[in-house]
């Protein structure tokens, strides 16, 4: 390399991607070690990666984040020109997949979700966050099924799948089968995991799971960490029965419990309480609706607004194109500030390689990139720092990641 150092002359886009060139290759070490985040582990099998966000004075995921100064940082060279393309950072995207029970007390249940799946899906979208939706359940042509209207579905009954943000795995769903459902049918909509997006399940039914809800995060969380290397967590949301009472009680007095059918006195709406839901959404923090109640749309929403709350920043940046050429991919590094420190990060050829470096980047497509993206130590720590800037130099020979 050169002996002078040549980077990006400073832009400073608060919150967002700053886009640069260099005229020369780059020197020096890269910033302050830091060290690796504590791996972490639970119910919701959360995956390797720093112990929580980085304040000020913090560390992890190969970034020393302090209040002041600056590490391996940027050099405000004159002779290097600033070309200032910004690309913002955005939400992370959303993956929801549904399970709904198709048995046959489930009729208006089914109704139900077939009216308002546009309703629950607009919410999200139109707080810029990118949803892709699955649906476990029987086809509209059979017992209880579903077909989904536009814009999220097709409206083509029985083949309401739209590509690329809905998909319908048609297959009937037992009373109390749902979660086996989920994980057993996984490589039918793996591909619509998509890697860093949060990770949402919602089931509706009037039974409990014959899976336990231990069972069912071991299962799932390894089936989740296969296909996003950037896995932390999954939530489980639920409609379902919050109490199963007794015949002779609901004939006698059908008001005595929501979950006595005040239509069929006598009747009730539950087949059993469902405590595995219960104690899922306990463990993930999801949203619990009482089916009982027959008003969906408050659950919808709440599920809605906990998919959007709970959005961090997406750990991936577009790549824009630089001025005066093509992007060359062995000339890109990238640089990640806070607090008014600046440290280098480095390159790694694939997810994959991550567990072995302190703090690293590489491309969605290595071959042909379009995006940075970030390895999970490093997101994490970058998703606990406000107004994070990441900052990409183009010009310079990417120097590779420190190893632990």
């Amino acid at each position: 390399m050169m002996n002078g150092m040549r980077t990006l002359a400073a832009v400073v886009v608060s919150g967002g991607l700053l886009v640069g060139a260099c005229s020369a290759s780059s020197s020096g070490g890269t910033g302050g070690g830091g060290g690796q985040g504590a791996s972490s582990s639970g119910g919701t099998g959360a995956g390797s990666g720093a112990s929580g966000g980085a304040p000020a004075g913090g560390s992890g995921g190969g970034i020393v984040v302090t209040d002041s100064g600056s590490g391996g940082g940027v050099n405000n060279d004159s002779a290097c020109s600033a070309i200032g393309q910004k690309a913002e950072n955005k939400l992370q995207p959303a993956d929801i997949v549904f399970a709904l029970d198709n048995s046959g007390s489930m009729n208006q249940e089914a109704q139900f979700v077939q009216t308002h799946m546009n309703t629950f899906s607009t919410g999200i979208i139109q707080s810029n966050i990118d949803a892709n939706v699955v649906i476990i359940a029987a086809a509209s042509n059979q017992s209880n099924g579903v077909c989904i209207a536009p814009p999220l579905g097709s409206g083509q009954c029985p083949n309401d799948d739209k590509p690329p943000n809905y998909l319908h795995v048609k297959q009937s769903v037992g009373s109390t089968n749902a979660l086996s459902m989920i994980v057993n049918l996984f490589s039918q909509y793996q591909s619509m995991l998509r890697q860093g997006a949060s990770k949402h399940f919602i089931v509706v039914t009037d039974d409990n799971s014959s899976m336990s809800a231990s069972a069912f995060d071991q299962a799932i969380v390894p089936l989740l960490q296969g296909v996003d290397p950037l896995y932390t967590k999954y939530v489980m949301h639920a409609i379902y029965g919050f109490t199963k009472p007794n015949n002779l009680a609901c004939f006698a007095n059908p008001q005595s419990d929501p979950c006595c059918d005040k239509a069929l006195p006598g009747n009730v709406l539950t087949a059993d309480v469902g405590s595995v839901y219960a104690t899922l959404i306990q463990q993930t923090g999801g949203i619990a609706g009482n089916l009982c109640l027959q008003d969906f749309l408050p659950v919808f929403q709440a599920v809605s607004q906990s998919v959007v709350q709970g959005a961090q920043l997406a750990c991936e940046w577009n790549i824009p194109p630089p001025d005066g050429g093509s992007l060359d991919p062995t000339l890109v590094n990238v640089e990640f500030t806070a607090n008014g420190s600046t440290q280098k990060l480095g390159y790694v050829a694939s997810p994959g390689d991550c567990a072995n470096v302190q703090g690293g980047w590489y491309y969605d497509n290595p071959s042909a990139p379009t995006k940075v993206l970030v390895c999970p130590q490093t997101c994490q720590v970058i998703q606990g720092v406000p107004n994070a800037e990441v900052q990409i130099l183009f010009g310079c020979a990417s120097e590779p990641a420190v190893p632990k």
